[in-house]
């Protein structure tokens, strides 16, 4: 169990403010305190990114709904003008709140849809040509190497190395021999959900190596 720890690394930690009750009731309490930790979980939890783009959509989806109904209200009865602002400026702040989570469940999705198609081709297919990588993307090579770093340092990619003068990614040959020197212990290979990595696991649930979701 040691050996696979060091292999998987450190697993991600969750606090009481991380859970998605704490956030939901934040973003109606104080929003951008709810901003800042779903950017936390973002961040910090290398898990999330593959999924939070899909609730940060349909969080701003419930913004919007917000803000229509607190314009429909003032169609409803005779409010005074205060009121009748107070209302508009509910709706609008919503609104803004709505745009805010949209943008980011959008951008979030695409990154994690592209950090996915690196992982596959990477880590399942082998490909360590940073060219091959970077057509395959059809994205420019600084921008493939840029995104890989990202990769590498928020340990999706962790122990991979990338030689710009080789042009190409791939696993020091110290630790391919760690890997080696286990496989007969771990005998089953698992397809994590969140990212799409190739893991080698013997527990009947582990960790995947390259987003730290459990996997079984």
């Amino acid at each position: 169990m040691e050996k696979n720890n060091k292999i998987y690394g450190i697993p991600d930690r969750d606090y009481f403010f991380d859970s998605w009750i704490f956030i939901i009731a934040m973003l109606f309490i104080f929003p951008p305190i709810a901003i800042f930790l779903l950017l936390r979980r973002t961040f910090l939890h290398r898990r999330n990114l593959f999924k939070i783009g899909n609730t940060l959509i349909i969080l701003g989806i419930i913004f919007f709904a917000l803000s229509g109904l607190y314009w429909y209200a003032t169609t409803l009865a005779e409010y005074k003008k205060e009121e009748i602002d107070l209302l508009y400026n509910f709706s609008l702040f919503h609104t803004i709140i709505g745009i805010i989570l949209f943008i980011l469940g959008v951008y979030n999705k695409l990154k994690a849809r592209r950090y996915r198609k690196y992982i596959d081709l990477i880590v399942n297919k082998r490909i360590e040509d940073l060219s091959g990588i970077s057509a395959a993307i059809h994205l420019s090579k600084n921008k493939v190497i840029k995104d890989l770093n990202t990769l590498i340092d928020k340990r999706y990619l962790e122990r991979y190395v990338i030689d710009e003068k080789r042009n190409k990614i791939y696993l020091p040959e110290g630790y391919i021999e760690e890997l080696n020197s286990i496989k007969n212990v771990l005998t089953r290979v698992v397809t994590c959900k969140n990212c799409g990595a190739s893991n080698k696991i013997e527990e009947k649930v582990g960790r995947c190596q390259y987003c730290g979701s459990y996997i079984s």
